[in-house]
């Protein structure tokens, strides 16, 4: 019987990057070596505080959708979701929202800054983001009445509720009503209460139960509540991940500088995102670089004084563990510690003794065999025999 020539692993690298290299893909000098990913440099930069908020996938969706899919863009504004269109495509700066953070005084629920303190309710959140300041609340969830809906959306990411947003179809009212749950669901999720947590839980399907009018319901008092939660975790229990919409209170930030007091400021019946371009918003964001009120001067010499004292906010040291989306603390040194085996002599009297109890005790019988110490245990080491604990019998030769 013929053998078939074996072509090493090796022999098929060096033929694929090869072909690479004669493409132009790859260097030649890099042929003969292992390419891979490459190493992440060192002492990477520590952030002291995320957010999962993302306007660049609101403004993102809603642009596409527009381009390619009219007929759903269409369904969104029946909605009342059209405000969304104003959401820029712009990355939150990271110094402005640590800035933000540590100057909400949760007690008075203001923004204490240099310019004068900022008063933060549902009502400013809701006209920031052109959704309604009053209504109902969201219905309450049963879990056998909608046990449909938990089994639809528990344990989905963003990205696959985002897939299917674009991929359904919207020729039936049934179909329609699936992508007004999709396209909700995802919008909650990416922006309105945007979450650390990979999966969609529980707490996203009140506001996916009814949606044949969804601005009946009182988003502004949802989102503030969200946001308040977040910052109160961030202040109290030091966590350095920030659920809600921080952008909101980015929002109401930038207006009330540009603005002064909005308490009787209405804009028109217009969301306020409006006034706020991709370019206004990277201006502004200097401009409190500069300026010595700024927050992110602030923060600079803030950090800056921390640095020297040696008081460096550190974020918290977090795995997971097997069960899907669970995030723990990593455990300590005492809790993984194991216990210590006993050994018990194969006679009559079963003697319990610990592993340095035996050593300690042949060592004595090594050096003064009369002792009375080493008569105890006057029995070979062979013996003995290594127990994992007193309930587990499950014993195993030394």
């Amino acid at each position: 019987m013929p053998v078939k020539k074996r072509t090493s692993s090796g022999t098929k690298k060096e033929k694929s990057a090869a072909s690479k290299a004669s493409d132009g893909r790859l260097d030649e000098s890099n042929v003969k070596n292992k390419v891979g990913r490459p190493k992440k440099p060192e002492g990477p930069k520590k952030k002291t505080l995320d957010t999962r908020c993302s306007p660049t996938a609101i403004a993102d969706m809603m642009d596409h959708l527009k381009d390619k899919y009219p007929i759903k863009y269409q369904e969104v504004e029946k909605m009342g979701f059209g405000c969304l269109r104003h959401i820029p495509k712009w990355s939150m700066s990271q110094d402005l929202i640590v800035a933000l953070a540590r100057s909400y005084n949760k007690d008075r629920m203001h923004l204490e800054v240099e310019t004068g303190d900022i008063p933060v309710n549902a009502r400013v959140i809701g006209q920031a983001l052109g959704l309604p300041t009053n209504g109902d609340s969201f219905p309450k969830l049963d879990p056998k009445k909608h046990r449909n809906l938990i089994d639809t959306f528990e344990g989905r990411t963003q990205k696959e509720v985002k897939t299917h947003v674009i991929r359904c179809s919207v020729t039936t009212e049934v179909e329609k009503e699936e992508f007004r749950r999709y396209f909700i669901m995802f919008v909650m999720k990416a922006f309105l209460f945007a979450s650390s947590n990979k999966y969609i839980t529980n707490s996203f399907i009140p506001g996916v139960i009814d949606v044949r009018n969804p601005m009946r319901f009182f988003w502004g008092r949802h989102i503030y509540d969200c946001v308040k939660e977040g910052l109160r975790k961030y202040k109290e229990d030091g966590i350095r991940t920030i659920d809600g919409c921080m952008f909101a209170l980015l929002i109401l930030y930038l207006h009330t500088n540009k603005h002064g007091d909005l308490r009787g400021y209405s804009g028109g019946g217009e969301p306020w995102t409006k006034e706020w371009t991709v370019a206004e918003l990277r201006e502004a964001v200097k401009e409190e670089q500069v300026r010595e009120s700024g927050l992110i001067r602030k923060i600079d010499e803030l950090r800056k004084s921390e640095r020297e004292k040696g008081n460096v906010d550190e974020p918290q040291k977090r795995t997971r563990d097997k069960r899907r989306g669970a995030q723990v603390r990593p455990r300590t040194k005492e809790q993984t510690r194991k216990r210590p085996k006993k050994i018990v002599a194969e006679s009559d009297e079963e003697e319990f003794l610990t592993e340095a109890d035996v050593s300690d005790k042949e060592l004595c019988h090594e050096e003064n065999p009369g002792s009375t110490s080493s008569d105890k245990i006057n029995v070979p080491l062979s013996r003995y025999r290594v127990l994992s604990g007193t309930k587990n019998r499950q014993e195993r030769q030394v």
